[in-house]
Protein backbone atom coordinates (compact mmCIF):
# COMPACT_ATOMS: atom_id res chain seq x y z
CA UNK A 1 0.00 0.00 0.00
CA UNK A 2 1.50 3.33 -1.00
CA UNK A 3 1.45 6.31 1.35
CA UNK A 4 1.92 10.06 1.08
CA UNK A 5 4.74 11.04 3.43
CA UNK A 6 6.08 14.43 4.43
CA UNK A 7 9.81 14.16 5.16
CA UNK A 8 10.97 17.01 7.40
CA UNK A 9 14.56 18.24 8.07
CA UNK A 10 16.26 15.86 5.61
CA UNK A 11 15.61 14.52 2.12
CA UNK A 12 17.13 11.19 3.08
CA UNK A 13 15.28 8.16 1.75
CA UNK A 14 13.09 10.25 -0.58
CA UNK A 15 14.34 8.56 -3.78
CA UNK A 16 14.06 5.09 -2.26
CA UNK A 17 10.56 5.71 -0.91
CA UNK A 18 9.43 7.12 -4.28
CA UNK A 19 10.86 4.04 -5.97
CA UNK A 20 8.69 1.91 -3.68
CA UNK A 21 5.62 3.80 -4.93
CA UNK A 22 5.09 6.30 -2.12
CA UNK A 23 4.24 9.97 -2.73
CA UNK A 24 6.91 12.06 -1.04
CA UNK A 25 7.28 15.75 -0.26
CA UNK A 26 10.35 17.07 1.55
CA UNK A 27 10.37 20.16 3.75
CA UNK A 28 12.98 22.02 5.75
CA UNK A 29 14.33 25.37 6.83
CA UNK A 30 15.76 27.41 3.95
CA UNK A 31 17.55 24.98 1.65
CA UNK A 32 17.27 24.29 -2.05
CA UNK A 33 17.36 20.57 -1.22
CA UNK A 34 13.70 20.59 -0.12
CA UNK A 35 10.47 20.72 -2.10
CA UNK A 36 9.05 23.17 0.46
CA UNK A 37 10.89 25.61 2.73
CA UNK A 38 9.49 27.00 5.94
CA UNK A 39 10.84 29.65 8.33
CA UNK A 40 12.35 28.73 11.70
CA UNK A 41 9.75 28.08 14.40
CA UNK A 42 6.83 27.73 11.98
CA UNK A 43 3.60 26.10 13.05
CA UNK A 44 3.07 22.62 11.62
CA UNK A 45 -0.36 23.72 10.35
CA UNK A 46 1.32 26.51 8.34
CA UNK A 47 3.69 23.99 6.80
CA UNK A 48 0.83 21.63 5.92
CA UNK A 49 -1.07 24.51 4.31
CA UNK A 50 1.96 25.38 2.14
CA UNK A 51 2.36 21.90 0.61
CA UNK A 52 1.84 21.51 -3.15
CA UNK A 53 -1.76 21.28 -4.34
CA UNK A 54 -3.09 17.77 -4.07
CA UNK A 55 -0.45 16.58 -1.61
CA UNK A 56 -2.06 15.46 1.65
CA UNK A 57 0.38 13.48 3.79
CA UNK A 58 -0.69 10.37 5.66
CA UNK A 59 2.18 10.90 8.11
CA UNK A 60 5.12 13.14 8.94
CA UNK A 61 8.62 11.67 9.16
CA UNK A 62 10.73 14.08 11.22
CA UNK A 63 14.46 13.48 10.87
CA UNK A 64 16.84 14.50 13.65
CA UNK A 65 19.14 17.15 12.23
CA UNK A 66 21.07 17.77 15.48
CA UNK A 67 19.54 21.22 15.74
CA UNK A 68 16.79 22.96 17.64
CA UNK A 69 13.37 21.70 16.59
CA UNK A 70 12.08 24.32 14.13
CA UNK A 71 8.53 23.02 13.79
CA UNK A 72 5.97 23.97 16.44
CA UNK A 73 2.74 22.13 17.23
CA UNK A 74 3.69 18.55 16.40
CA UNK A 75 2.22 17.41 19.73
CA UNK A 76 -1.26 18.49 18.62
CA UNK A 77 -0.96 17.52 14.95
CA UNK A 78 -3.68 15.15 13.77
CA UNK A 79 -1.19 13.21 11.63
CA UNK A 80 1.05 10.45 12.96
CA UNK A 81 4.61 11.74 13.48
CA UNK A 82 7.63 9.46 13.32
CA UNK A 83 10.88 10.85 14.74
CA UNK A 84 13.96 9.30 13.14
Amino acid sequence: MSRSLLLVNQAWLAPELRELGHRICTAGVSSSVFDVNYPPFAEVDELLASLPDGFAPDAIVLFDDSSVLHLIGLETCSLPVLFV
